[in-house]
């Protein structure tokens, strides 16, 4: 059952929702152009788009809430918190490999059962507040930044896969227009400002 079909709503294929044949048309100075039959989605900037995403990626949040251990997931004052969503941006929050690697096959189950692919170009793990060690892999590790002296603790050793392929390890990550570090500071993105020289992104 989809996220549309638990609200009431008939599950249906999109090619199922064309029977008005909607047309578009691009204006070009005083006339336009002949009519183009949409096939499926929705018009560039239709307002119906977001509240349609945010139904069917409801389902992948009530999927990852109801996953066992109960006490999954990261504790911040009185809020269990095991993803955080924004548009088609998905953080997962976990305390152990573990628990990130059985929330990240929950993904992928839900990737394939909606015929989806996860960009792991765009997919990374940032561990927070874990001890330091002298890992020789670590070089290997970090995509973003360049080898830290010390290592990156467990960083450096876990192994995260999607689909079978593994799932790169960064120090920064950038969520919603914002570089964060694995020291949970904002010296990644306040301080090359303050300096005059570009944030990582505009390196």
């Amino acid at each position: 059952m989809g996220p549309s079909a638990r609200r009431g709503h008939p599950r249906q294929s999109p090619q199922n929702h064309n029977d008005n044949h909607v047309c578009s048309q691009v204006q070009v100075g005083d006339k336009f152009t002949k009519e183009v039959r949409m096939l499926q989605g929705v018009r560039q900037g239709c307002p119906l788009s977001p509240a349609l995403f945010n139904i069917f990626i409801d389902e992948l949040a009530r999927r990852i809430n109801a996953a066992e251990p109960g006490d999954a997931g990261v504790q911040i004052g009185e809020q269990l918190l095991r993803c955080l969503l924004y548009a088609d941006d998905v953080v997962i929050l976990a305390k152990s490999p573990e628990e990130l690697q059985q929330f990240i096959n929950i993904v992928d189950q839900f990737c394939s059962d909606w015929h989806m692919n996860v960009n792991l170009k765009k997919s990374n793990v940032m561990v927070v507040g874990h001890p330091k060690c002298k890992c020789e892999e670590h070089a290997s590790v970090c995509q973003v930044c360049p080898p830290c002296p010390d290592g990156c603790g467990c960083a450096a050793c876990a192994r995260w896969t999607s689909h079978g392929k593994r799932v790169a390890t960064v120090c920064m990550y950038k969520y919603l227009g914002i570089w964060f570090n694995d020291k949970l500071s904002w010296s990644s993105t306040c301080s090359p400002k303050l300096r005059g020289s570009p944030t990582p992104s505009e390196a």
